[in-house]
């Protein structure tokens, strides 16, 4: 039995959305675009934001950061926190009671990503305050809250010009952006001489022609990858070769996991009490004009459920 999570995943995968999960997609992005925008720009610039006393983005994220970090006014940082992100009335005194149990720490130390949040929140209505951005396009509101999971990706990647103006500001030294354009440019580079592989070659999956992107660090994928993927060219490991034979009792040891019987009620399971936990994803044996697995296991693996 698959938790609830891994069985709404499968489903994702497959393009099969539920009404529920649909109604929740429309009313996240009405609440987001609800927004009077122009309403929010004369607020702010009320209270003293105007392209005068904010002249970039960097001093309107500088200016929200200063915020976060700070242990001044703890009630109004909440506030402002609860009114954003539409936190329920009966959750919080309790929000409150933890904080001011530890101390009242800048909100950025005691929970980081509600912070972070309401970073980009207060960043976004200083920006309109100070026509750093338009007050014109409602899209804006949608567009800027794509910024809310900057903390957990290495590379952010967009062809927005309002992410391009505006993502390079929360991220850290170990992040980057990238503009799709350039991005797209130099898949399309790499295309072109895996195309010039033999059959033989193509056939034997993308993984084993390409286990790296190509080109050297002048090149986008190769530098980004340089950068952030585990096993990169400058890792010091060696990779073993493996005998069919001992990558067929891998691969038998491995399919044990999705065939071993569960309880009925392991989704209530915490997962820490769980000795394993096996999610599977599917994977096409090929898309476009490559192999993601080699042909040969493809089709053999297809015999066996025919």
């Amino acid at each position: 039995m698959n938790s609830p999570e891994a069985e709404a995943f499968n489903r994702w995968q497959k393009k099969d959305f539920q009404q529920v999960e649909h109604e929740a997609a429309s009313d996240w992005r009405s609440m987001l675009t609800n927004l009077n925008l122009p309403e929010v720009g004369r607020r702010m610039r009320a209270l003293g934001i105007t392209p005068q006393t904010c002249r970039s983005v960097k001093d309107a994220s500088g200016l929200a950061k200063g915020l976060v970090h700070s242990r001044h006014e703890p009630e109004d940082q909440i506030a402002l926190l609860f009114s954003f992100v539409n936190i329920p009335h009966h959750l919080q005194g309790n929000i409150i009671d933890r904080w001011s149990k530890a101390g009242f720490p800048p909100l950025a130390v005691h929970a980081p990503y509600a912070a972070h949040v309401l970073m980009v929140e207060i960043f976004f209505q200083i920006a309109l305050a100070a026509n750093l951005i338009s007050t014109e396009r409602a899209s804006n509101r949608v567009d800027i809250a794509y910024l809310f999971y900057l903390p957990f990706c290495h590379v952010f990647v967009s062809g927005d010009k309002l992410h391009k103006l505006c993502a390079p500001e929360f991220l850290t030294k170990q992040q980057d952006f990238v503009w799709a354009p350039d991005l797209k440019s130099d898949l399309a580079r790499m295309n072109r001489e895996m195309l010039a592989a033999s059959e033989v070659e193509r056939e034997a999956g993308l993984h084993n022609l390409a286990p790296r992107p190509l080109g050297d660090d002048s090149n986008l994928t190769v530098a980004l990858w340089n950068r952030h993927a585990p096993g990169s060219p400058k890792s010091k490991e060696v990779a073993l070769p493996m005998s069919p034979e001992a990558e067929r009792k891998l691969v038998e040891h491995l399919q044990s996991f999705t065939k071993a019987p569960t309880a009925p009620d392991v989704a209530s399971v915490p997962s820490d009490d769980l000795d394993s936990i096996s999610i599977e994803r599917l994977v096409p044996a090929k898309k476009g004009s490559w192999w993601l697995i080699p042909k040969e296991i493809a089709k053999s693996e297809s015999g066996k459920r025919d």
